[in-house]
């Protein structure tokens, strides 16, 4: 019987604009941190944290963080999570962000196409 793939339902996107550049160490903390939550996260189906590949469009928004999750509560688990947590604190005295959450179980089935 072969096991049909989860479908994402939860789209968490944080666009990231740092108050001065950052540098290798701190990239390190943020990836070792990234690794870990990788593995934690009931629910987490694909997590990055990186550049922003369109700078020119960016605004200044030079990094964003992608959290695809297999719905909602997942998400919610994520939010209280202790990793979660010391991400945040490492990363926000250090950035202005723009938060975009998309909850694919809220949106009529009309405007998805799903």
């Amino acid at each position: 019987m072969t096991v049909p793939p989860v479908i994402p339902r939860f789209y968490h996107m944080v666009f990231i604009k740092f108050h001065q550049p950052i540098d290798a160490a701190f990239e390190e903390k943020v990836q070792a941190l990234v690794s870990q939550i990788r593995t934690s996260v009931p629910g987490l189906l694909y997590y990055y944290f990186g550049t922003n590949q369109d700078q020119k469009r960016g605004k200044g928004y030079t990094h964003c963080n992608l959290s695809v999750f297999d719905s909602s509560e997942a998400h919610d688990r994520y939010q209280t999570h202790p990793l979660h947590h010391e991400m945040r604190d490492l990363m926000v005295p250090r950035m202005e962000i723009v938060v975009c959450d998309i909850d694919l179980d809220q949106i009529p089935a009309k405007w998805t196409g799903v």
